[in-house]
């Protein structure tokens, strides 16, 4: 089994299609069942990648940063469903959010455990994305990145 772990720029949330295009495209190429989807659960990329791996028959991982962790309301419908239909985890058992440090423990978890990360980042920005990307490829692993604002796909 190939662990893959997510990470994207919430701002791409602006050309929503694309970035499900980009998934379902990339999940249509690998047609592998044997690989196991690693997302954060947050609005954007996160829940594009796991809902469109889902519904295309790859199993999902969503890591919720904390318990009481709920998604914005345009994006209900793919948390319901990866929560309904998928083996979720928390990082922190809180129901409170316990502050910024969390995103940046729940992106550890998924670089620690994933072979290899896809992500969707401008490659310009700072932020959690690119933290995530930083911390992937300083541990060895490959990264695969969709470049939101050109349509531009490569191997970092």
């Amino acid at each position: 089994m190939k662990i893959v772990g997510i990470t994207g720029q919430r701002k791409s949330i602006k050309d929503r299609d694309a970035v499900t295009d980009f998934f379902t495209r990339l999940w249509h190429r690998k047609r592998d069942t044997t690989w196991l989807v690693m997302q954060g659960m947050c609005d954007g990329p996160d829940l594009q990648a796991g809902y469109t791996a889902m519904i295309n028959g790859i199993r999902t991982l969503g890591v919720r940063p904390w318990a009481g962790h709920r998604p914005g309301a345009e994006w209900q419908h793919e948390y319901n469903y990866i929560c309904r239909n998928a083996s979720c985890v928390e990082v922190s058992d809180s129901q409170e959010f316990p502050g910024n440090h969390i995103y940046f423990a729940r992106n550890d978890y998924i670089v620690s455990g994933s072979d290899l990360l896809v992500s969707v980042w401008d490659k310009r920005s700072g932020g959690g994305t690119a933290y995530t990307v930083r911390k992937a490829l300083s541990s060895g692993k490959k990264v695969y990145n969709y470049d939101w604002t050109t349509g531009g796909e490569e191997w970092l």
